[in-house]
């Protein structure tokens, strides 16, 4: 945290001082030496800590993808008012919603809503709100053995809603806001 590191930069100021200034006979090189090593340590946590995250690096959860997704798409439930749906603050309700609307299975969506969403949620549920999707080959993607449904997620790829990494979906990718949101953008411009 910024407190933790700041109590360690002025405890270590505070240390080097005695250190070059306390009662200790130093010879001049020794005390240069170590004023420069303790810079150059300083400045080390003080760049390490500095790096911010961007976007693309905040990872969404299940269920803040669900909130996402229901409320770009305006869904609406049998089972859910509207204030209940905007109230939900864990995904749960959205979760339902997109069990519902058949996007998911109940299993598939309830299961692990705190924990990161993966691509292949987030393509499986753009693709099963998608019409008409193109036909693809699961031959295409080097790894459809391990995915859930691999005739969806080829539909998908055909349809154009995401671009395959040297051949590769890696379903279990963890996903930002931006990479959610590029792949839904293309689901509703597939189908308009």
């Amino acid at each position: 945290t910024p407190l933790c590191l700041t109590l360690k930069i002025v405890n270590k100021i505070i240390v080097l001082y005695k250190f070059l200034f306390g009662g200790r006979k130093m010879k001049f090189f020794k005390r240069i030496l170590c004023l420069v090593l303790s810079l150059l340590f300083i400045v080390q946590m003080m760049t390490g800590c500095s790096s911010k995250k961007t976007d693309d690096e905040i990872y969404l959860t299940k269920g803040e993808f669900f909130a996402y997704f229901v409320y770009e798409n305006n869904m609406t439930s049998e089972q859910y008012s509207a204030e209940e749906i905007q109230n939900c603050e864990d995904g749960s309700v959205e979760a339902d919603i997109i069990v519902e609307w058949g996007y998911l299975t109940e299993d598939v969506a309830k299961k692990n809503l705190k924990k990161h969403v993966t691509k292949e949620i987030v393509v499986t549920v753009c693709a099963n709100s998608t019409f008409d999707l193109k036909k693809g080959k699961t031959s295409d993607i080097k790894d459809s053995d391990l995915l859930d449904n691999p005739q969806l997620i080829a539909d998908a790829y055909a349809s154009g809603l995401f671009d395959l990494e040297n051949g590769y979906f890696d379903g279990e990718a963890k996903m930002s806001f931006t990479a959610c949101e590029e792949i839904l953008n293309r689901a509703k411009e597939y189908t308009a």
